[in-house]
């Protein structure tokens, strides 16, 4: 154990957001606990495909996600195992469902089984989101259809040194960065971690590193919210 900064969001139940707390590690085929989980769309499902891999299935979600919009992943482990978990993709996979793939790992990186809280949230005026997928890349834009800023202007990603990252949302408001919170999962199919270490004006700044410490490049995804 040790003591940290960390950052906490609370989200409430509305349309814009899905979520769901797998609180059965080794089950497969299951409703998540019900006081942790919603789906504006219906109903909600896990399945485990192996150690620490699993896929949560929002029922009737798509019909919110465009070409042009397809949301957002945040995923968090839970409990006191140590063990951390990603999003490695998600997506409608050409169903009436929005599936979130999600992959948990013990500190030395080896596939671990844990509980754990997906989010899959939608563009609406108080968030700006991002997925972070060239890791060595000097400075790009996002893939536009999962990435999001609320002032419609352009969304940067730059990497300052290995596994570390600046996030930047032209314009977004300041309440959002200063007022809201942020979240941050490492993504793709990496046994590594990425972290919120600032936040600035007008964007976020993020670190990855490996299971030993070391900094590493990751894909990721970035959440700003109030």
């Amino acid at each position: 154990p040790a003591n940290a900064a960390f950052t906490v969001v609370v989200i409430a139940r509305a349309s814009q957001a899905a979520f769901a707390y797998a609180h059965l590690p080794s089950s497969t085929g299951y409703t998540p606990a019900s006081a942790g989980s919603f789906n504006p769309g219906g109903a909600i499902r896990v399945y485990r495909h192996g150690v620490g891999e699993y896929r949560v299935v929002f029922t009737g979600l798509a019909s919110t996600v465009t070409s042009t919009y397809q949301g957002h992943a945040q995923v968090n482990a839970v409990g006191t195992g140590k063990a951390h978990c990603t999003a490695e993709d998600w997506g409608t996979a050409a169903s009436p469902d929005v599936q979130i793939w999600v992959a948990c790992y013990a500190p030395n990186g080896a596939p671990l089984d844990s509980k754990f809280t997906a989010l899959f949230q939608l563009h609406h005026d108080q968030v700006a989101y991002a997925y972070a997928s060239h890791p060595t890349a000097a400075s790009y834009s996002p893939m536009p259809e999962r990435a999001w800023n609320p002032t419609r202007g352009p969304v940067t990603i730059t990497r300052q040194a290995v596994g570390d990252y600046t996030v930047t949302w032209s314009g977004v408001d300041g309440n959002i960065v200063d007022g809201g919170t942020v979240q941050v999962t490492s993504s793709a199919m990496y046994n590594v971690q990425c972290k919120a270490t600032s936040l600035f004006s007008d964007g976020v700044k993020v670190h990855c590193f490996a299971p030993n410490g070391a900094p590493t490049d990751a894909e990721f995804t970035v959440l700003l919210g109030s």
